[in-house]
């Protein structure tokens, strides 16, 4: 939301979530 970094930050963050289905992901 702050720019392309933010994006695919939150790419990176939704795959680990997808593959942790389990495990929560902290953001930072």
């Amino acid at each position: 939301m702050f720019g392309n970094s933010s994006h695919e930050n939150e790419t990176i963050v939704c795959k680990s979530y997808s593959e942790a289905s389990r495990i929560p992901v902290p953001e930072v």
